[in-house]
């Protein structure tokens, strides 16, 4: 940077500017290359379409406890007993591994790798929720997380029921024996299901679409359906989803996603909550 100052002093006013765009294109490119070198990795060895799945780094794995931390009001202590009983799951593991194995449906990797389902199983196991909803629900993955977290509930005397949401009656291919002893996927539109359920829902994931007009149509159905100490989250931190935590009077908190040897650079995973 000292050099940089050094030749701006003996450069023309105005001629820096152009001269030093290759110096600045070479700053730009090193942050490009950083997080594209991964993508030849990501082709060889993996077969996700969507949904990618992904470790994430130690420091964001603290940060993701420290966020459900607020968001659940639990201790670190308890927390972190969580995150060590999810990392140590080894028949969930073998689960997916046998599933993804034997299914038609090749889009899916074998070997676990939870991102964002992480926080799922946090949020499951330190609020006890009667009744949790997911709202797409993909290969299912998110569905056996919460499943396990609520066996887990359910070991301790907090029972709940598993919702999953989804139009394709294709998705959900994961979630099977042992994992659906406390839930079910419904295939269906998710708004309309909202808007006809007697369920009261105490845990919400967002995972449809990001289109706003359906992130604002299905949160203003669900938004009647709440308990008074209800969690809603999201794949997409978005306008719609602010304004529902606003609306509802509730805190609205962003979690950012950092993923480890991976392409994709990670989402922004938003919080509504009191």
């Amino acid at each position: 940077m000292d050099n940089v100052r050094s030749i701006k002093k003996f450069l023309p006013p105005g001629v820096s500017f152009f001269l030093l765009m290759p110096y600045r294109f070479y700053i730009a490119s090193l942050g490009i290359l950083k997080q594209y070198r991964n993508v030849p990795a990501w082709l060889w060895n993996s077969r996700e379409l969507t949904n990618f799945t992904y470790e994430y780094s130690c420091l964001n794995a603290m940060a993701a406890i420290e966020t459900i931390s607020v968001v659940s009001r639990t201790s670190r202590i308890a927390l972190n007993g969580y995150f060590s009983e999810l990392a140590s799951d080894i028949s969930l593991k073998k689960h997916v591994y046998d599933t993804s194995r034997t299914n038609e449906f090749r889009f899916t990797d074998k070997h676990v790798k939870y991102g964002r389902r992480l926080l799922f199983y946090l949020l499951t196991r330190s609020l006890k929720p009667k009744i949790v909803v997911e709202a797409g629900v993909d290969k299912g993955l998110g569905a056996c997380t919460i499943g396990a977290a609520l066996q887990k509930n359910s070991d301790e005397g907090s029972k709940g029921h598993y919702i999953g949401l989804d139009v394709d009656p294709d998705k959900g291919f994961l979630f099977r024996r042992p994992y659906d002893a406390h839930g079910e996927i419904i295939h269906g539109d998710s708004i309309e299901y909202l808007k006809s359920t007697s369920h009261t829902i105490d845990l919400f994931f967002h995972e449809t679409s990001s289109d706003p007009d359906h992130t604002k149509r299905q949160l203003e159905a669900l938004e009647p359906r709440l308990s008074a100490t209800s969690v809603v989250s999201s794949c997409w931190y978005t306008k719609e989803f602010l304004d529902f935590a606003i609306r509802t009077n509730r805190h609205c908190l962003v979690f950012r996603e950092s993923p480890v040897n991976h392409w994709y650079p990670g989402s922004e995973i938003p919080f509504a909550f009191y």
